[in-house]
């Protein structure tokens, strides 16, 4: 079997975050182009690309549950440095890749795809491992497309709903396949999400001192342990601005299944400078918050996430949640795309957080009151 040693990750480009958002390269459909192998190799680290090692388990750029890591990584690539092909990629140690040639094939476009063995995360976690799979799925398509946006390449993708369907999953089909190129056009894009209207807080939007985004992408953590008791108003309004405000050409800065937003952002504040304690809603359109309860409820969201202690001592948590009439699959992948958002930004600017799906769904939908399916808790607090 051939094997292609990949270019090591170097976190050298120096766009930020907050600058890539702005400028998502995510297409309608894309035209052939040769991508150069370095390209490639930096897209594919993105998605599944080893960052170091901790006690026999690699860590990688996305978070897993319960590191189970049930996404496979293959590709097609359009490039005169590879031999025409279809490739299983793999991340061996910190920052390197491999390619093995599972079959000769020519292509005239670069293809990813990835596969998921549903088996590996819910023989811990039953059918929700099932929700958790596809928050993963989320979480590596957001990855590709802002190193994919940084490398100056156009990205489309599409999800294989009727593999998402099954019910035996072993990963035989893609579960998604992105097509890399020349950008065609930015897809039209609709949504369906809650509106609040309420007492309001104004959102500036913060310059905060960030590193660049390659370097977000590889320092990325799940952070439980938070250094201060409390975080300012400019930096939570950083975090929510660049991962789900409208600063894309006026649409959030990821591309939805199906074309439609359908992802509502809620916060449980405790200790924020400038903010007083509450559960907030958080209007994308106006770059607000709005009060849905007032008090120091961390508590409360606390319990309802099996006492994990790190909801409580966080100095807020931002809640992803929808309307439950929408269609579930597309829904938890883009709770993984938003969330990927999250801990770029958090990382972006010295805060850390963490993707939390494991809590009493009626009981958070309780705390929040706003008749909303709660997805996932990311509390949020300085490094």
């Amino acid at each position: 079997m051939s094997k292609i040693e990949l270019p090591s990750f170097k976190p050298e480009l120096e766009l930020k975050f907050s600058q890539v958002v702005e400028e998502l390269k995510y297409c309608r459909r894309v035209s052939p182009e040769e991508i150069p192998l370095y390209k490639l190799s930096k897209v594919l680290y993105a998605i599944q690309g080893v960052t170091r090692g901790v006690f026999g388990t690699k860590v990688r750029t996305i978070p897993s549950a319960g590191a189970t890591y049930p996404l496979v990584v293959y590709v097609e690539p359009y490039s005169r440095e590879v031999k025409g092909g279809f490739y299983r990629y793999s991340s061996t140690r910190e920052y390197l890749g491999e390619l093995h040639l599972q079959e000769e094939r020519e292509t005239s476009i670069s293809k990813i795809y990835i596969h998921a063995v549903f088996a590996r995360t819910t023989r811990y976690y039953g059918l929700r491992g099932e929700n958790y799979v596809l928050m993963e799925v989320g979480h590596a398509l957001q990855n590709a497309l802002l190193e994919s946006t940084s490398l100056g390449l156009g990205l489309s993708y599409s999800l294989n709903v009727e593999e998402m369907s099954r019910s035996v999953k072993e990963g035989e089909e893609p579960i998604a396949t992105l097509e890399l190129g020349s950008c065609i056009e930015k897809p039209k894009l609709s949504y369906d999400v809650s509106i609040f209207k309420a007492k309001a807080v104004s959102l500036k939007i913060p310059e905060l001192p960030e590193i660049a985004l390659e370097e977000a992408i590889v320092r990325r953590r799940s952070i439980r342990r938070y250094s201060s008791p409390t975080i300012s108003l400019d930096e939570l309004a950083y975090v929510l601005y660049n991962s789900c405000g409208r600063v894309w050409g006026g649409d959030r800065p990821y591309a939805p299944p199906g074309g439609v937003y359908c992802l509502n952002v809620f916060l449980v504040i405790g200790n924020v400078k400038g903010l007083n304690p509450g559960i907030y809603f958080y209007n994308d359109r106006e770059n607000s918050l709005v009060l849905i309860r007032e008090g120091d409820l961390r508590r409360e969201i606390c319990r309802a996430a099996l006492s994990q202690e790190w909801v409580l001592e966080a100095p807020a948590s931002i809640v992803l949640a929808s309307k439950a009439n929408v269609k579930k699959q597309f829904l938890y992948v883009e709770t993984g795309m938003v969330g990927q958002n999250v801990y770029l930004a958090a990382t972006s600017v010295g805060l850390g957080t963490v993707a939390i799906g494991a809590f009493y769904d009626e009981e958070v939908a309780e705390v929040l009151k706003t008749g909303e399916l709660p997805l996932y808790i990311m509390p949020l607090g300085r490094l």
